[in-house]
């Protein structure tokens, strides 16, 4: 008996299931179990991020291990396992006032839940302190990463990355708000009626002080990491794209810009009508403010890329650079009057008081130097790198560290340690003075007023 001949539509169905199950066989033999395809076949993204973090986790890789958990809350808000776990993540690290956050939203989600509760009362309670500066209060208005913030006469502006600019008053009172075209990569900068802040398109935003509307911008090549800098009516912006601009800062309008052979990634000083400012080249320039002309030629060599801020003292010419060192020059030659070794790169700005130079290095050292000489007059180990330059007031040095959440006191006389405070978040930026105030702001948005003579 002869066979019918199979439709072609039957040769193709079975056909694509062969080709279904050689691949079901190769995924297979590429796990451990078979059941664990179908098991991430059924996962949603949100656990399969979920279970990255656990795995991070266990591998002590705690920083992805967070960013893992973000993500999966990102992915879906409702995932109270992972909400709880990124609270964990934060807390384990120091971020009390995050955790706190994440974790009022699992109990919003779970009320019922004893161990959330717990927790949640464990991170609310203030831990003792024994510095004198009693916490007056925190403005949490924001939520996001600060770029900086900014303190004149009787007003607080903020500026965080996602765009968001904010002022306030001294008692926490939101003023205005207002969005940027772009991520904002600078902190801000207050000139005259004009709030500055550079930008990731590569722009300088001009902003109203009293109501937040931009009056101007100007565009550079690349993105503005460092503070912008005015003298008279001058606006300076170093530029990611190797570059010093000189803008109008009544309408913005170009002035003149000085190249050099790499990025440009802090503010310059501006002194005598000369702009000092390094390069991540390895070279301090100086440029005359206004011809835009170089005062020195080709700049003063380092073995190390220059991000931070100079400083003029006493007729002399400081800064640190990404080979360790602080140097001291004749601000008119250049020439070098010594240097001073620390154990990695310094990107803090120098500070003076009393003929003393102090400088911080990411090499987790505190210095006090004799200005006139370089002689190390003491010197402080921190736990964790300094980047952002450390404040006198009176008889102390105030110090943030890098992935910290205290702010640290030694005595200006010998660097002796005095106090620490737990701030309860990662601090953004070097501690700011607004008259009987100490302002802090944290990695999370919030912003912390400490009274200094309560």
């Amino acid at each position: 008996m002869k066979l019918p001949t199979p439709p072609l539509q039957s040769f193709r169905s079975l056909r694509a299931f062969f080709l279904l199950f050689c691949l079901l066989l190769t995924a297979c033999a590429s796990f451990s179990q078979p059941a664990e395809v179908l098991h991430m076949a059924f996962t949603s993204p949100s656990q399969r991020y979920l279970q990255e973090g656990d795995r991070l986790s266990q591998a002590g890789r705690t920083p992805e291990a967070i960013l893992a958990y973000a993500k999966a809350v990102q992915l879906d808000g409702q995932n109270i396992t992972a909400l709880v776990k990124l609270s964990n993540g934060y807390a384990n690290e120091g971020r009390s006032r995050l955790a706190e956050r994440y974790l009022l939203r699992a109990q919003a989600l779970n009320p019922t839940d004893n161990n959330i509760q717990e927790t949640l009362e464990k991170l609310k309670s203030t831990p003792s302190q024994t510095a004198p500066l009693p916490l007056l209060r925190v403005i949490s208005n924001l939520q996001g990463v600060p770029t900086g913030i900014v303190f004149v006469v009787d007003r607080i502006f903020m500026a965080l990355e996602d765009g968001e600019i904010a002022a306030f008053d001294i008692s926490g009172t939101p003023l205005w708000h207002s969005i940027l075209p772009a991520a904002a990569t600078s902190a801000p900068f207050v000139a005259s009626d004009l709030l500055l802040i550079g930008a990731q398109d590569g722009s300088v935003y001009a902003l109203s002080t009293k109501d937040g509307t931009i009056r101007w911008h100007s565009a550079t090549h690349d993105a503005i990491y460092a503070t912008p800098e005015v003298t008279g009516n001058l606006v300076l912006i170093a530029s990611n794209d190797n570059s010093l601009y000189a803008f109008s800062l009544i309408d913005g309008s170009l002035q003149w810009h000085f190249s050099t052979q790499a990025p440009l990634h802090a503010s310059p000083l501006v002194y005598n009508n000369i702009a000092y400012f390094g390069s991540t080249d390895t070279h301090l320039y100086a440029v005359d403010t206004i011809t835009g002309k170089p005062v020195w030629p080709h700049g003063i060599p380092t073995q190390g890329a220059i991000e931070d801020q100079p400083l003029i003292s006493n007729g002399r010419l400081f800064f640190g650079s990404g080979d360790g060192r602080i140097y001291a020059l004749d601000p008119v030659t250049g020439g070098e009057y010594w240097r001073y070794s620390t154990p990695d790169s310094v990107f803090a700005s120098p500070i003076v008081a009393n003929g003393t130079i102090y400088t911080a290095s990411s090499g987790q050292v505190l210095s006090a130097l004799d200005a006139l000489t370089g002689q190390p007059l003491w010197e402080q180990d921190t736990q964790t790198p300094l980047r952002q330059p450390p404040l006198i007031i009176g008889k102390m040095i105030l110090y943030v560290a890098e992935s910290d959440p205290n702010l640290y006191a030694v005595n200006l006389a010998d660097g002796a340690p005095l106090w620490n405070i737990d701030t309860g978040d990662w601090i953004a930026s070097s501690p700011i003075l607004a008259g009987n105030l100490l302002l802090l702001a944290g990695k999370d948005g919030a912003i912390l007023e400490y009274e200094l003579n309560p």
